[in-house]
Order: structure tokens, then sequence, then C-alpha cells
């Protein structure tokens, strides 16, 4: 039981980079929707002039916390965890973690993926992938976890080395 750090394998180069490659492309598609929502708000709002009787303030008002929320939400689910992989791509070390799986729960995306969240020996992890999804709380396991994005990238039961 425990943790130590390894440094990555080639394939785990090859894994870091696949994820950062599909979370840029999630974080563009967060900024161009949060983008063609505030521009297409904000054109409105331009195109039939501004009139103080009309309530127009109200809808600059709406069209102003819109691009504030829809941007704070690109950061948070898009950016961030981009930058975090870049991190762990420029560290090149993962996280090695032995231990039994405590509370997990699954979750069913968009795209058809299973997304696993679990603790193992007091560390949150999330993971996508068969790996994680043929796990149960009980199982003793290796987890191979990215050390600043949190991103799992290799599980397999403890007696299977």
């Amino acid at each position: 039981m425990g943790t130590e750090e390894e440094p990555f394998s080639p394939s785990d180069r090859i894994e870091v980079r696949s994820l950062t490659a599909a979370r840029t492309r999630i974080a563009w598609v967060f900024t161009a929707t949060a983008t063609a929502a505030t521009v297409v708000f904000l054109l409105r709002v331009f195109l039939r002039g501004l009139r103080v009787d009309g309530g127009e303030q109200t809808f600059v008002l709406m069209a102003v916390v819109l691009a504030i929320t829809s941007g704070v939400v690109a950061w948070r689910l898009g950016w961030r965890p981009v930058l975090a992989l870049r991190r762990d791509a420029e560290l090149g070390q993962k996280l090695v973690v032995r231990g039994q799986i405590g509370a997990i729960d699954r979750q069913q995306n968009a795209y058809g993926e299973t997304i696993t969240h679990a603790v193992v020996d007091g560390l949150k992890v999330v993971g996508r992938g068969e790996g994680m999804a043929a796990v149960n709380p009980g199982d003793e396991v290796i987890v191979d976890v990215l050390p600043e994005s949190g991103f799992v990238i290799g599980v397999r039961r403890a007696d299977e080395g």
C-alpha cells in the first residue's frame, strides 16, 4: 500500500499526449460556444440599438452575465485541465498508487464513455475506459495517476502486478 513516483514509460507519454489533445479539443469547443453565444446576444443589442425604455439594460446585463458565466465554465471544465496535463507532460512523472478501492461512482458521458470517480488509498482519482470500469469497491489495485491533473493513465489489479 502506498504511493511512489515513477518516470513515464513510452506508452505513458503517448497516453498523456492523447489526453492533452482530447482535452484541448474540448476546451476549444467550450470557448467557441461561449464566444458565439455572447456575440449573438451582443449583436442583437447593437443591431436593434440601445433604448432606455425598451428594457435593453436588462438584456445587456444578461449578456454580460452570460459572458462571465460561460467564461468561467470554459476555464473550469476546459482550459484548467489542459494546463494541468501540460504540466504533467513537462514533469514526465506519474504517481503509482497501490491500495484498495474505497468509494466509487460511475457516470456515462455524452460520448458513451464511462467516467469512474474512485478513492484509492485515500487519493481521489478520475478515469475513463475499461480498466477503471472493471474495478469494484474493495479491489486491490495499482493505479497510475498524473500528479497535476489527477487523470488516470493506467489501472491494473494488484495480483496482476
